[in-house]
């Protein structure tokens, strides 16, 4: 494996990390938009407007990576050094990541969860003593359930992104 390869790997993790915030995020701002007293043109154009740009810009920012390094404008000596690890391949290591990124992503979102939950829990027993916030309560919850799926079908989504990978390239070599 050489160093654009694990750039490559990096930024693809890096990126679906920024995915799901950015998407658990505007998930909550399209939930509102459904809600507003808006006319249901305004409605349909503003989804379908925020959902066409990221998606667009994640399929840039997860499948195009070789161009986003192009652009980077590394030097080319570089990016075909070799790095060795012994008996660690892309998918390991890609799949490694992945489960590393869920579970970052489960440890940061759970502590805000259960605060919220528990302020859930006593603004029912008490309705003026504590601050539920429901959008944050949603947020962290989407989050983490995302954090979740992420951890359980990192295997597919290895294979996924590993095969879109050597759809371009030439065919996965040990590291």
């Amino acid at each position: 494996m050489n160093l654009r390869d694990l750039l490559n790997i990096i930024l693809k993790v890096a990126f679906i990390f920024l995915f799901v915030q950015s998407f658990t995020t505007f998930f909550m701002d399209l939930y509102s938009v459904l809600f507003m007293d808006v006319d249901i043109i305004k409605k349909i154009v503003s989804l379908s407007t925020i959902t066409i740009f990221l998606l667009l810009a994640y399929y840039v920012l997860i499948y195009e990576t070789d161009n986003i390094i192009k652009f980077l404008k590394i030097n080319e000596t570089v990016l075909t050094k070799e790095i060795t690890f012994k008996d660690l391949d892309k998918t390991t290591l890609l799949q490694t990541l992945l489960i590393f990124v869920g579970v970052f992503m489960l440890v940061y979102n759970l502590p805000n969860f259960l605060y919220q939950t528990i302020n859930y829990i006593k603004q029912i027993l008490d309705s003026e003593a504590f601050m539920f916030n429901p959008y944050l309560w949603k947020l962290t919850g989407l989050s983490i359930f995302i954090s979740l799926c992420i951890i359980k079908f990192s295997n597919p989504l290895t294979k996924i992104l590993i095969n879109k990978d050597e759809s371009k390239n030439t065919p996965q070599q040990p590291l």
